[in-house]
């Protein structure tokens, strides 16, 4: 049986990881992260790459890839996020 392709950006974060679990007798994840956290790497049903997206060498590297092994993307899907953290100031009211 054909699986549809979803190319999942943010994939290690707490939406991304409940797609993968709910859907991925459906379909086949490639699963893209600044990091890769991980229990076991199920082959059948999603692969992982460990890219920044906002660096664009590695998103073209990681593209060139999914095109030799599986020709096209049917769904993408957006988890990523880019969060800066400041320190939080005292202030008086």
């Amino acid at each position: 049986m054909y699986k549809k392709i979803v190319l999942l950006t943010g994939s290690e974060g707490l939406i991304g990881k409940g797609i993968v679990n709910f859907l991925s007798n459906k379909y086949f994840f490639i699963c893209l992260d600044k990091k890769i956290y991980g229990k076991k790497y199920v082959k059948e049903k999603y692969q992982k790459f460990m890219v920044d997206t906002i660096n664009e060498k590695q998103v073209n590297k990681i593209i060139n890839l999914i095109k030799k092994k599986h020709k096209k993307i049917d769904i993408l899907l957006n988890c990523a996020v880019h969060q800066n953290f400041f320190p939080i100031r005292k202030t008086n009211i």
